[in-house]
């Protein structure tokens, strides 16, 4: 999935809707990224739908902070249902409405993002990087400042690197 990423991210698209419901297994390809129903270039900068527990926490401020290291977060979300750190969220978590969010008068909904993140937050603290290096991307995915989370390419580099 981080090769995938990297490539939409070279040619400037974001998915948007990065979850394990869209992403598909086959035996001769491997992993496949699904669903681009939701995709949109790199500098239109708002994209609408999604699921919310995949959603970075840069979102909470603004609808419009969806671009790559955004793709990135929700990897590193659906990655720690792949390791068993988290139950699927869609089957655990209570719901909440993505425009509401950014909306500062709808105080449920900015609250119920605020316990999950900090829900993944908890998480990611017990990730164990010094043992596992999967654990210590996942890690690296989840940082919550755009600006300093892993690249999908830095992520493929990685994966690469190990298995060579």
């Amino acid at each position: 999935m981080s090769s995938a990423l990297s490539y939409l991210h070279t040619q400037k698209v974001v998915h948007n809707d990065i979850k394990p419901g869209n992403i598909t297994y086959s035996p001769e390809r491997g992993a496949v990224l699904i669903d681009f129903e939701i995709a949109t270039s790199a500098t239109d900068g708002l994209a609408r739908g999604g699921m919310p527990w995949y959603l970075p926490p840069e979102f909470v401020n603004s609808p419009k902070n969806r671009g790559a290291p955004g793709d990135v977060w929700g990897l590193g979300t659906t990655l720690l249902y792949v390791l068993g750190k988290i139950g699927l969220p869609e089957k655990t978590v209570g719901v909440w409405l993505m425009h509401e969010v950014a909306d500062r008068r709808k105080k449920e909904a900015r609250e119920k993002m605020f316990n999950w993140l900090d829900s993944v937050a908890v998480k990611r603290q017990e990730l164990d990087c010094n043992m596992d290096r999967a654990q210590g991307l996942v890690y690296r995915m989840l940082e919550n400042e755009p600006e300093s989370r892993i690249r999908a390419e830095q992520v493929s580099a990685a994966l690469n690197n190990a298995s060579g």
